[in-house]
């Protein structure tokens, strides 16, 4: 009964899987689930313009799609496609962010996702940045690029060492350079797909300064001429003679920053021109005629020249003259210093004082370093008179602090003393009173001596050191006529002769046999003589016209040549006077070119008086007295010529 029971259940079986088969070849479909989610590989998705795209690769939930759709169609260069709904190509065309509906489908239903898809342009190319290597301190047009990339490209520019004149967001902008330092031109591109940046560096260069120095006169044939300007790094210098009525000839130096000339044997003017150009391409012209002639005075300097009013004037060891001090026009002192060159007239830049300063005194000491001592910081402030000294040293053009004088004073003397020490005596003091103080500075110690007072306090008076190496001082403010010596062994002061009349900003020259040769002051044309043997002053003649702050100097002859100064108006001269000892005459002198005083008067080594300063004008003259009085100069026209 089992074993019929079995086989009766299998027979059913088949059947019902045979009328089942049936039923499907008929048409009835069996069931299949619609696709339930769809996601991509990349979502949401950014593309580069121009650069083929991974293909992003759908996934379904649910029954598998049979076909794709999407609204809206895809940026340019991008497909889908429809069975597999795979997202390939090349995007075209930068395209903002946006939602595209993609449906998957089968016979059972769909399903859609929004894929975000954005395009972008690519990234600009580095830029170049194009500058010039070398530009003008303060120059403006100056000009920065950097390559076209095409539209959609944003360009910002920055600078340093400039400003941006124009251009902002372009390719290129101008501007103005800095005065000095560098130029950083900086600039980033913008643009859909991202920024890039580049830039360039220039070095800023001064600007050439052509201002030329030269003598304005000389004689035909001169052939002692220099024309010079200011010695600048990095540039090129082009030098020219232009004949005019009279010519010069350039004999080296060519290219450089100084030439050497001689004039022709005509007299007549002719023409120095120098082109000075830069680093960056910037070009400076310069021009200066000189005169051939036959005068007397020759003007030394024709460029550059220290404007001020009454600095201190010394003669350095190697012949080079330096200025230091004085008011600066404005009713201040000036710090600058400078260094003149006598042979050709150029003024050149050296360390500054540490304190500006008038009225105060400069001595030139054994070692050839030069000492400063008191003043005042303005014209018009004798309450603050200094007690500060200083020292420069040629060698390194520097100023030191030394030790400071036990009393603030100005308008006051300082003598170089047979020793080396330095006596300083009388002035005016902070309470704007004259006094009597003297002391001794020891360059060994660096330090100061009070010695004996002036029997008389006084300032603008003068102080000479005599062969018997006693100091003579004579006249001044406050002292009237009187005079006195101070013996160094001693440290003491003894009244001697008196002067004729009373003296101020006057002069007193040794001569050469040892007597003391004073003239003008104040309304004062009268000359006189002190004899240091009997102690006594001798009228020696007039003048013809009163003068103070001039100068004296001892030629090599005997005779004395004294130049400008103020008259009894206070008003600057150019007159020039000789003195003859022997005869105890004066005569007239050719004048000079310049009206001055204040100002100072140097014998050269070669018999030429140097003349430079002065309250109205800064340049320079050089006098050749042989021509002046040939007869007296006889003897030496070998050696001066």
């Amino acid at each position: 009964m089992f074993w019929l029971f079995s086989r009766n259940l299998a027979l059913t079986l088949t059947l019902v899987l045979a009328l089942c088969c049936r039923q499907g070849e008929g048409g009835v479909v069996a069931p299949l689930e619609a696709p339930t989610s769809l996601e991509y590989s990349v979502s949401p998705a950014l593309y580069t313009c121009g650069s083929p795209i991974v293909p992003n690769l759908p996934s379904i939930r649910g029954g598998a799609a049979t076909s794709f759709t999407l609204s809206p169609n895809l940026p340019a260069g991008l497909i889908l496609d429809s069975k597999t709904g795979v997202i390939s190509g090349t995007p075209l065309v930068a395209t903002a962010a946006n939602a595209y509906y993609v449906t998957a489908s089968n016979r059972s239903g769909t399903t859609t996702i929004a894929l975000l898809i954005t395009v972008t342009d690519p990234p600009p190319l580095y830029p170049v940045v194009t500058l010039s290597e070398f530009v003008t301190s303060g120059q403006s047009g100056l000009m920065a690029s950097t390559q076209d990339q095409g539209k959609g490209i944003a360009y910002n520019w920055t600078l340093k060492g400039g400003t941006v004149t124009s251009g902002q967001g372009t390719t290129s902008i101008l501007f103005t350079a800095a005065q000095s330092g560098d130029v950083l031109a900086s600039v980033i591109a913008t643009n859909t797909g991202g920024s890039t940046s580049g830039s360039a560096k220039a070095t800023i260069v001064a600007i050439p300064d052509p201002s030329i120095t030269c003598p304005l006169l000389v004689h035909p044939g001169d052939g002692w001429m220099a024309a010079s300007v200011i010695d600048q790094p990095g540039m090129i210098y082009s030098w020219a003679v232009t004949p005019k009525t009279s010519g010069g000839t350039i004999i080296s130096g060519q290219g450089s920053s100084q030439i050497t000339l001689v004039a022709s044997d005509d007299a007549g003017v002719f023409q120095v021109n120098v082109n000075i150009q830069n680093k960056a391409g910037t070009v400076a012209t310069s021009s200066e005629f000189i005169t051939v002639t036959a005068g007397i005075w020759l003007v030394e300097n024709g460029g550059q020249s220290v404007a001020g009013l009454s600095p201190r004037i010394i003669q350095l060891l190697n012949n080079w003259v330096l200025v230091t001090g004085g008011g600066n026009g404005l009713g201040g002192a000036r710090l600058q210093s400078f260094l003149c060159n006598p042979t050709t007239g150029q003024w050149l830049p050296t360390g500054n004082l540490g304190v500006a300063r008038c009225y105060h005194t400069a001595t030139m000491l054994n070692n050839g370093n030069v000492l400063v001592t008191g003043g005042v910081p303005s014209w018009d402030s004798p309450a603050e008179a200094f007690s500060s000294t200083e020292i420069f040293q040629p060698t390194t053009g520097i100023w030191s602090p030394s030790a400071g004088m036990s009393v603030r004073r100005s308008s006051h003397t300082a003598t170089l003393l047979s020793d080396g020490t330095v006596l300083v005596t009388g002035g005016i003091n902070p309470i704007g009173s004259i006094t009597s103080n003297t002391e001794i500075y020891s360059p060994a110690t660096d330090s100061w001596t009070p010695t004996g007072n002036l029997g008389t306090p006084r300032s603008n008076h003068t102080a000479t050191l005599l062969q018997s190496g006693k100091i003579l001082v004579t006249g001044g403010d406050g002292g009237g006529v009187t005079c006195e010596i101070y013996d160094p062994l001693f440290g003491t002061w003894t009244p001697t002769g008196s002067l004729s009349k009373a003296r101020s900003n006057h002069s007193a020259l040794l001569l050469n046999d040892g007597s003391i040769l004073v003239t003008g002051g104040r309304a004062a044309s009268e000359a006189e003589i002190y004899d240091t043997i009997s102690g006594t002053w001798a009228l020696a003649g007039n003048m013809g016209s009163a003068r103070s702050n001039h100068s004296v100097t001892l030629l090599p002859t005997g005779l004395v040549l004294v130049a400008g100064g103020v008259d009894d108006q206070n008003q600057p001269q150019s007159s020039v006077q000789i003195f003859n000892k022997s005869t105890v005459s004066w005569t007239s002198g050719s004048s000079m070119n310049s009206i001055r005083s204040n100002h100072t008067a140097i014998l050269l080594p070669d018999g030429h008086v140097f003349v430079l300063g002065g309250s109205l004008y800064a340049g320079s003259e050089k006098y050749r007295p042989w021509l002046e009085d040939s007869a007296s100069y006889r003897v030496y026209a070998i050696f001066y010529n």
